[in-house]
Formats: C-alpha cells, structure tokens, sequence
C-alpha cells in the first residue's frame, strides 16, 4: 500500500496527579519533579497513551524480580534466583530490606523466612552499593533462599562511569545488556534508561555483594544534567515513528539538519560513547549538546508546513516534544 493512512487522532491526554511532599523521579522522562513540603503539589500534564504517571521518591532503592514473557505464572512462589535493584537520584544513601520465605507453606510462622539488606551510599565521586543475609530467620535454609543467586544493579539518571568493580574486581564494558552464565560481571549503559547497568554473576546467597561505580564527576551533577533526556528521547522517537508515517518527516532529506532524527538516536550514541577509552570525555561532551538538540529538534518540527495528510500528526508531535517538564 503506497499511500498513508488518512485517519488519526492524537495519543496525548492531559491529567493531574497528586504528588506527596519531598521529591519524584517520574519513570517515564526521568524528571525529577520537587512538591511543596507541607501540602504536596498537584502536577497537570500531558502524556502519550503509551505512558502510565508513575513516580518515585527521589533517592529511593528499589529491588525487583524480572519476569520473562510467558513465564509469569507461579513466579510468587520461586525462590529470587535473579534479582535487580533500581537506584534513583536524589539522595547519597538509602536502603532496603527483601523479604523471603518457601512461597508455598506457613513455615514463615516458625523462623522459615529470610532478609536480605541492600542499601547504598555516594562519596565523592563513588557509588558503593553492599547485598547480604541478615542473621534473623533461617538464611541459610535451602528452602528459603536459593543456594545461589544473580543480581543487577541499575543508577538511574547516570553517566558513563569511569570504573565498575564487582567485590573488588573490575568490570568489563559490555556494549549490550544481556544475561549470560559467563562467570565475568559486565557493565554497560541503557540507551532507553539512561541508567548504568551493572551485572553481577551468580554467586552463593550466603555471600556479601559489594559494587563500586565511580564516576568521571560526581552523581549530583550526573543526574541533574541527564534530567528529562529520557523523556526528551522516548518522545522524539515516538514523533518521529508518527512522521513518518506521512513520508514528510522533518529533515529526512537533509542530513546536516535532520535534528528530529539526531535527537531521537542520542541514546544510541550516548550507549557507544559509554565504552570509549578516554575517561568519559566523549560522552560528557554529548551531554552538553542534549539542551541545544533538544530546542533544535523543537524548533525544526514546528517550523514544518501543515500537511493535508493526517494535520495532527504534526500537531502530535510538537505536543510530544513539549510535554516533558524540567525542573
């Protein structure tokens, strides 16, 4: 079919959301939005229908299973074999306590269950995140926590860093994030995240975990700079995918401009850059570009003609470009 479609109707909505007192990460752009401290603040505020309002208490460790599609069923009660822990900017220590037991009997009444702590802490210009068993319970039971287990970590709102070490021992780049039975922990940097990964391989539960990231600068600036990219990127993808649609995507033909697209791809290129051997120079400069591709970007699609075909694509996109809030 060589024609575009001709019917279409906007994905943004606006609503509002209360947010409590303190500070929230929003997962979907990475912002970090501020409420007042003694009533907490109502944020109104445009987003695509591909995206659910979710937010987190800035400085917050999170720990999550990660699930595998069409492996969902009965995940309650598997033993955490795999977990991720999620750190989120804007604060320089926090913790978080996991709880386990069998899954499947009332041993939990009678010492059948387990803790294990996770927390972290910044100083200077380094991230130490620390996992293992608490005394209590029965740690050390089979049933109960898992004879070995594999852990994740992910910064949010992170840049490149200069050195991963996993107890003690450095960790590999690696340009893509993927599970492996290698005995070889890996780091890397997710384009669609903006957060550093790093991947701890399996070792006995029974074990401590100690991670260090340390940055080329310090974490406060790292997140601060990186503020909203994520929502800037997702949003400029989304843009340009409905664009495109109408064979008239802004800049397509004009590659020395082409802002829309070079926003769009910047994650991509931030992930390579990630790897480069040169402490993190090449990936801080394209961090200092992101204000002005951002405003290029705006400026080039809403300099774009109206169109007969579809007119609220155009209308679409520039409302995607313009709905991620920065603080």
């Amino acid at each position: 079919n060589d024609s575009a479609p001709t019917t279409w109707e906007s994905g943004m909505t606006t609503t509002k959301v209360w947010l409590p007192p303190g500070d929230w990460y929003e997962e979907s752009t990475g912002v970090v939005h501020s409420a007042k401290a003694d009533t907490g603040s109502v944020l109104t505020k445009a987003y695509d229908i591909s995206e659910t309002p979710v937010f987190v208490r800035a400085g917050a460790i999170i720990p999550t299973v990660p699930l595998q599609d069409g492996d969902t069923i009965g995940v309650a009660s598997r033993q955490y074999t795999d977990l991720e822990f999620n750190i989120y900017p804007g604060a320089t220590s926090g913790s978080v306590r996991v709880y386990e037991d069998d899954g499947n009997t009332t041993a939990y009444l009678t010492d059948g269950f387990a803790y294990l702590n996770a927390s972290y802490a910044v100083s200077g210009s380094d991230l130490t995140f620390s996992a293992k068993m608490d005394t209590v319970g029965s740690p050390t039971d089979p049933s109960v926590t898992p004879t070995t287990r594999s852990m994740t970590l992910r910064i949010k709102s992170a840049s490149a860093p200069a050195k991963v070490t996993v107890n003690g021992v450095p960790a590999a780049f690696s340009p893509f994030y993927r599970k492996t039975s290698s005995s070889t922990d890996s780091w890397t940097w997710c384009p669609k995240e903006m957060a550093v990964i790093v991947r701890a391989q399996e070792q006995l539960s029974s074990h401590d975990l100690t991670i260090v990231v340390t940055s080329t600068s310090d974490f406060a600036n790292d997140a601060t700079a990186l503020a909203g990219i994520k929502g800037h990127v997702a949003h400029a993808n989304i843009a340009k995918r409905s664009l495109d649609l109408t064979r008239k995507t802004v800049g397509a033909h004009d590659p020395a401009a082409d802002h829309l697209k070079k926003l769009a791809s910047v994650g991509t290129k931030l992930s390579y850059l990630a790897g480069a051997d040169d402490k993190g120079a090449s990936f801080a400069a394209q961090v200092k570009e992101l204000p002005q591709m951002i405003k290029d970007a705006n400026s080039e699609t809403a300099g774009m003609a109206p169109f007969k075909e579809n007119p609220k694509r155009l209308s679409y996109a520039l409302a995607l470009l313009n709905s991620v809030v920065s603080v």
